[in-house]
């Protein structure tokens, strides 16, 4: 599961919660999908520099700064140190980052009771 995937899945289980008549639970993993779902949008917009990136996406440092050169990656800002946007960052088939296996253990281990 990717992080990007934790408020469907925090509101798939609210709406289980909710039939089983769990309402302040399925209230809570409600918030929780608004609260992931911001945070994911501000970290989208965030900047990265290419050693940020490549521990993100992947790929590495040379690769993204050819991708950036041949204008297939746009860079961020107007820094002279090449930096790139979270939302746009390729990612690497098979992959496993930090954040999604952060994503896969939240979504595992389900809601408290």
């Amino acid at each position: 599961m990717r992080t990007g995937q934790l408020p469907a899945a925090f509101r798939e289980r609210a709406e289980m919660m909710r039939e089983c008549g769990a309402r302040a639970q399925a209230a809570a993993l409600e918030w929780a999908a608004e609260q992931a779902e911001a945070v994911l949008r501000g970290e989208a917009a965030e900047e990265l520099t290419l050693a940020e990136a490549a521990a993100e996406c992947g790929y590495s440092r040379s690769h993204l700064r050819r991708l950036v050169r041949e204008g297939r990656l746009p860079a961020a800002g107007r820094d002279p140190r090449i930096r790139v946007l979270r939302r746009h960052l390729p990612r690497k088939p098979g992959a496993a980052t930090l954040r999604s296996q952060l994503a896969r253990a939240v979504v595992e281990r389900g809601a408290p009771s």
